[in-house]
């Protein structure tokens, strides 16, 4: 019977062709490897190390404390009105005086002298009403960012 059963295997074996054949050996040998290397257990280079210092609660408390909480920004959009000027659409929007005159008086001003009744300004506010951008956008192609 196991006669049989090899000559069998060999009548396949002759039949299929070689370049099939390697492959076939070679998924088998990699099978195979994969199979017998994942029964090694690695040996880790890294040790555990156990704490080596301790630290108080009132000093992470302290520290907790100093931590600055990150700026959040809030994004005012309005429509450029008749008769409105940058200084009166910023005012209506409760932007700080002082910020106004920075932004005037920026290198990017001269940049919105042209904003036009019915367009949109979208202003980004810091939490002291204090401008952090200023995007006017006429249509898609064309835009202003100071």
């Amino acid at each position: 019977m196991l006669e049989q059963i090899f000559k069998q295997l060999k009548l396949i074996l002759s039949n299929f062709p070689k370049k099939h054949f390697y492959y076939f050996l070679l998924g088998i040998f990699f099978l195979s490897s994969i199979t017998f290397l994942s029964k090694v257990e690695l040996q880790s280079s890294i040790q555990k190390k156990e704490p080596s210092n301790e630290i108080s609660l009132t000093d992470l408390v302290a520290n907790v404390e100093n931590i600055d909480e990150p700026n959040f920004y809030q994004i005012k959009t309005t429509d450029v009105k008749r008769n409105d000027t940058l200084f009166s659409i910023l005012k209506r929007l409760g932007i700080k005086d002082y910020s106004i005159y920075n932004l005037v008086n920026s290198p990017n001003s001269h940049l919105l002298t042209k904003i036009k009744v019915g367009k949109k300004l979208e202003v980004e506010i810091n939490d002291q009403n204090e401008v952090e951008s200023l995007r006017y956008i006429e249509d898609f192609k064309s835009g202003v960012m100071a």
